[in-house]
Order: C-alpha cells, then sequence, then structure tokens
C-alpha cells in the first residue's frame, strides 16, 4: 500500500512540475545569466550602459529567480500536505512512507516508475 502513494505522490510531483512550468523558468534564469555574462564582455558598451542594464536584469533575475523558488515550495507543500494527511488517518503506513524515502532500493524503484509514467504521458500525448 505505501508503494501506491509512493507512486502517487511521484505523479502529484511531475504534474505539479509540468504544471507550472519549472522548466521553462530554469531556462528563462539560465538565459538572463547568459545574456548578463555578454553584456560583462562587451567592448561595444560603455561601462555605464552596463552597470544600468546589470541593475535592471538583476531585478528581473531575482524576481524570476523568487518565482522559480516558490514554484518549489508549492509543490513540496502539497506533497507534504498528501503525507500529512496520511499520516492523520492512518500513521502507521505513514512512518512506512518516510522510512521508504531512505532506501535506496526503494528510490531507484519509484525513479523508474516515475520514468515509466512520463514515457506513457508523452506517448498518450503524442496520439492525442
Amino acid at each position: 500500500m505505501n508503494y501506491f502513494f509512493l507512486i502517487l505522490m511521484s505523479i502529484v510531483f511531475v504534474e505539479l512540475f509540468l504544471f507550472f512550468k519549472i522548466i521553462a523558468d530554469a531556462q528563462s534564469v539560465m538565459a538572463l545569466s547568459s545574456k548578463s555574462v555578454k553584456v560583462m564582455q562587451s567592448k561595444k558598451m560603455s561601462d555605464r550602459e552596463k552597470e544600468k542594464f546589470m541593475r535592471t536584469n538583476s531585478v528581473i533575475m531575482l524576481s524570476t529567480t523568487f518565482k522559480f523558488i516558490g514554484k518549489f515550495i508549492l509543490i513540496f507543500a502539497v506533497l507534504f500536505g498528501i503525507l500529512w494527511s496520511i499520516a492523520q488517518y492512518e500513521p502507521t503506513l505513514a512512518s512506512q512512507i518516510e522510512s521508504d524515502f531512505y532506501s535506496i532500493t526503494v528510490i531507484i524503484g519509484l525513479t523508474l516508475a516515475t520514468l515509466g509514467y512520463v514515457w506513457i504521458r508523452n506517448v498518450i500525448r503524442r496520439k492525442l
């Protein structure tokens, strides 16, 4: 029974990860960082122009990073809420699930099951 809840939590994590478009946020942060490095290396811009760009870009990067972190916190809160709910109704099952988080065998199996879910999800999406 605890494996069912672990797989359910993995599926919820994947779906929230995709729903919140976390990959796009990570790519946005990387693009802003890359652009900042290019500006700093630029010989065509004056120091004042570079400073102005960096001040503006720093604020944008900070807000994008906070948005990225906020989405991860929301996902963590949902997963914690699931585990907390299980603990309220079945404390022994919750303790088994928590102990499974420390088992390398369970972690590997859960990773493979999650990858299988993502693969099946992508196959279904391509056919629709």
